[in-house]
């Protein structure tokens, strides 16, 4: 037997530290490995791997192990060493898999799909490969709403939410009865075990939510002012759909209730159990993908979270409640205080403010969370009218008090610059906003004789595909730049204020993936072979590329869109009518 390599010997050492309440069917006839585009600790914390990670080794046929970009410090003894990329339970090669899923929940990640790729052995570009290479596939948020700019390098793209695509595609691969046949006549399949690779992937793409890129051929126009060729449609071919639907998760029982699968130390919440209460946002902020594609709002029961949460009570003693509008949920304090009488400790990572309680605070913070974390999104009421956050300075002024007075120390605060129609006032407004913040907690915190934090954690502007402000124009790095050193300087004469910022590079390359098409797959290609963003951008521009074209110039809602073909959330025509809203400064309810 050989000896065991270094990186096989790190993968043991964090399999064995481990604590699990899945573990993988090692006797499943399909090999599956869940790979997340990041490294160990970035995807472990993400709750959408371990409730993937559930379902698939939840069937007995199937045995699923997890995979992940090696640390910083791994990377060059891969390469040099000619080390293939392994799993963490087993230390097999990945590419040893039938099946490779990855799941991503950030742009930034996709230079990582090729990364882990090319370590797997595998061709990245899934027209070079073919019946020998594992099928390669990713879903996650943002290949939900615009998978276009990693489709060259997938064979499936997963479209909507991952606890209504596994059963489907598991009984697709494997063939199994209840698995609808390809309509094609000429398909040289039967309903006994299963089809070949070509068949397999037109199979999937006539079901709801699988997305099948090679069967879609991309349109361009040249006769265009820029000179720049602008994206004009797809067109599917061999009976894939025009429209991919997305799949929605359905809601249900205590197995339906995504949570925590392994606890291990290497993650930021390593030591307690998260569990998600709700799905999707109520709120319908302009900017926000969450509000206008994950529809409907859905809750969990208080006996099915209680449940989940039970399933740790011999191993940790801490939940941690996920929502992105837990306070929307009607039962939270029940869920709260039942949590509380079985004796859990209750953690939340953030609060939407503009239905902050006190009940539900003061149970977080005697939990012992000393930092809160909230959305005011901008300085000036004007600026949260636009983007339709419903609550004014004075407003988050009270709920701040309400916070400190409750025993927090620190309030950590995301915002964000660059909204279409920004002025140096509504930065004004933000450093205004944040000193007051700082007056409440001294007020507050000076009986206790604790002086904390304030954080502005300020992203720029990002426009998302499925949002109203999917039209906008995204202010260059510049621009963005100037706008940080503007508020540093002043910040810089409030003590007790910490400003957190974007970079300007991952604005650029948010805003560029955001809302590209499959020519910025050259781009990312680019990036992972050289290592360098700035070295790749000048390459991809010497032969064509655009920077400019894909990610700061602002579209029309006549315009033709990369992911037109999805059908993921509100409508265009919901989405058109809140953008024109926003530019003439209308305040209207959620689409």
């Amino acid at each position: 037997m050989p000896m065991p390599t270094d990186a096989a010997l790190r993968l043991r050492r964090r399999a064995q530290q481990e604590i699990r309440l899945v573990e993988p069917n090692q006797g499943g006839r399909l090999r599956v490995v869940l790979a997340y585009p990041n490294t160990y600790a970035v995807g472990m914390s993400n709750l959408g791997m371990h409730t993937i990670y559930r379902l698939l080794n939840a069937d007995p046929e199937v045995c699923c192990e997890r995979a992940f970009l090696p640390d910083d410090d791994e990377i060059e003894a891969y390469q040099s060493r000619g080390t293939p990329l392994m799993t963490v339970e087993s230390q097999r090669p990945v590419s040893n898999a039938d099946v490779i899923a990855f799941s991503a929940s950030f742009e930034n990640d996709y230079v990582n799909l090729v990364r882990m790729l090319t370590l797997a052995g595998l061709p990245p570009r899934a027209a070079q490969r073919n019946e020998t290479h594992p099928i390669i596939l990713m879903g996650g948020a943002t290949v939900s709403i615009n998978p276009e700019p990693v489709a060259p390098f997938l064979d499936v793209c997963c479209v909507g939410e991952g606890e209504g695509l596994v059963g489907p595609l598991i009984d697709t691969i494997l063939g199994r009865a209840g698995a609808t046949p390809a309509t094609d006549s000429d398909e040289p399949w039967v309903d006994d075990g299963p089809p070949p690779r070509d068949v397999l992937l037109r199979r999937l793409a006539t079901l709801p939510g699988f997305y099948v890129p090679e069967l879609y051929d991309p349109h361009y126009d040249d006769s265009t002012p820029s000179g720049y060729p602008v994206f004009t449609g797809l067109t599917p071919k061999n009976g894939a759909p025009a429209i991919v639907t997305k799949v929605r998760a359905v809601f249900g029982g205590p197995e339906t209730v995504a949570s925590t699968a392994i606890l291990t130390p290497e993650t930021e919440f390593g030591d307690r159990a998260m569990i998600e209460v709700a799905r999707g946002c109520t709120k319908g902020c302009r900017y926000c993908w969450v509000g206008y594609n994950i529809l409907p709002f859905r809750v969990h029961t208080v006996e099915d979270v209680l449940t989940a949460a039970e399933r740790w009570r011999p191993t940790t003693q801490r939940v941690g409640l996920v929502a992105t509008a837990l306070l929307d949920h009607p039962d939270i304090e029940a869920i709260a205080a039942g949590l509380l009488e079985r004796g859990f400790k209750v953690f939340s990572p953030s609060l939407i403010i503009s239905t902050l309680r006190e009940p539900l605070l003061r149970t977080v913070i005697d939990s012992g969370q000393r930092t809160i974390t909230i959305a005011p999104e901008a300085g000036s009421d004007r600026m949260r009218e636009l983007i339709m956050k419903k609550i004014t300075n004075e407003e988050i002024l009270e709920k701040v008090r309400m916070i400190f007075r409750a025993g927090a120390h620190n309030l950590k605060n995301y915002v964000i610059i660059g909204l279409p129609g920004e002025t140096e006032a509504d930065l004004q407004a933000l450093v205004e906003l944040a000193s007051s913040m700082r007056e409440i907690m001294i007020e507050e915190g000076r009986e206790r004789g604790h002086i904390g934090t304030i954080t502005l954690s300020v992203n720029c502007l990002i426009p998302k595909p499925g949002t109203p402000f999917q039209w906008a124009q995204q202010i260059r790095p510049s621009e963005y730049r100037a706008k940080l050193r503007w508020l540093r300087r002043r910040l810089a004469k409030v003590p007790n204020v910490v400003l957190d910022a974007m970079s300007p590079r991952m604005a650029e390359i948010q805003g560029l993936t955001s809302r590209g098409d499959r020519r910025v797959a050259d781009l990312i290609e680019l990036w992972a072979e050289t290592g360098s963003w700035r070295q790749a951008v000048r390459e991809w521009e010497q032969r064509g590329g655009s920077v400019d074209h894909f990610a700061f110039r602002a579209l029309q809602p006549t315009d033709p869109l990369p992911w037109g073909h999805l059908r993921t959330g509100a409508s265009e025509a919901a989405l058109g009518n809140q953008w024109r809203k926003a530019l003439a400064g209308n305040v209207d309810a959620a689409a």
